[in-house]
């Protein structure tokens, strides 16, 4: 917190925070500085993604998803981008959508999809 206070407009702390927060639990707190570093650089596919990821974990799935299309709209071989869809996709119940976002991951990272192959297989 000390680097933001010199350097509030750092994408990167921005995004270290709130994810830091996030997976401390602190999910509402990861809100603010995810979405200030989304906004802040929009083209940073990480700093979208992590935004994303925080409103899943809100359930706010259609803002979560207009995330994630924008970031694939921008580079549709994003393994980071593609992942947060599919597990979206399984935290909202929507196996068939994650399945598609599986099926493409596969060519890009082998080792994302396993991972969201294993959180595919929780849902069924």
């Amino acid at each position: 917190e000390r680097f933001l206070a010199e350097r509030p407009d750092s994408v990167d702390g921005l995004s270290s925070l709130g994810v830091a927060l996030l997976r401390a639990g602190r999910v509402r707190e990861a809100v603010g500085p995810l979405h200030r570093a989304a906004s802040l650089n929009p083209d940073n596919v990480l700093a979208r993604v992590n935004y994303a990821a925080v409103l899943v974990k809100l359930g706010e799935r259609e803002t979560a998803m207009t995330e994630y299309r924008i970031v694939l709209a921008r580079d549709p071989r994003s393994p980071e981008a593609r992942y947060g869809a599919g597990w979206a996709h399984v935290q909202f119940g929507e196996t068939d959508a994650a399945r598609r976002e599986h099926a493409i991951l596969k060519t890009l990272d082998a080792g994302l999809a396993a991972q969201l192959a294993r959180e595919i297989a929780v849902i069924r």
